[in-house]
């Protein structure tokens, strides 16, 4: 049995962190490293900043803020 867990943040919304956590029996270890290393911007896209992050499609639901009580 494999597990998969960590931190991300999308270039489309990077005011916010995701959190993301797998297991499974008979994951697919290449098929998921090559689907990630896809997801990655280029070091030219990161150093372009935020406003073209922003700029992007983004596929994702809109995050609800979350209340810490403050």
């Amino acid at each position: 049995m494999l597990r998969s867990r960590d931190f991300f943040r999308l270039a489309s919304q990077p005011d916010h962190v995701g959190s993301w956590s797998s297991v499974g029996e008979g994951l697919d270890v290449d098929r998921l490293t090559r689907a990630l290393d896809e997801a990655l911007i280029t070091p030219s896209e990161l150093l372009a900043g935020r406003d073209l992050w922003r700029s992007w499609a983004d596929p994702f639901l809109v995050w609800p803020a979350l209340d810490h009580g403050e």
